[in-house]
């Protein structure tokens, strides 16, 4: 106990790229695992809430500027928590 098993990051994009990030994440198999969280179906962008295990903080990290720069702006990224 006391190590970090996963992390948790929560990435807010236009719901436009949202089966982009679905498409992109699924790709990389075993990098992350994904769940769109609760919106309002009027606004135009969805958080989508990344659980990452240890070991692929930095793919994941590279993998979201590397999407951010050629691919569709994300709005916002958060390392939200880690669980031990």
């Amino acid at each position: 106990m006391g190590s970090k098993d996963y992390f948790i990051y929560h990435v807010k994009i236009h719901k436009k790229d949202l089966y982009k990030l679905t498409f992109l994440v699924d790709a990389y198999d075993g990098m992350a695992s994904y769940t769109t969280l609760a919106f309002n179906p009027h606004d135009w962008s969805r958080t989508v809430e990344l659980v990452v295990a240890k070991g692929w903080e930095r793919d994941l990290e590279q993998f979201l500027e590397n999407i951010s720069h050629e691919i569709f702006p994300i709005e916002s990224k958060i390392m939200f928590s880690s669980v031990a």
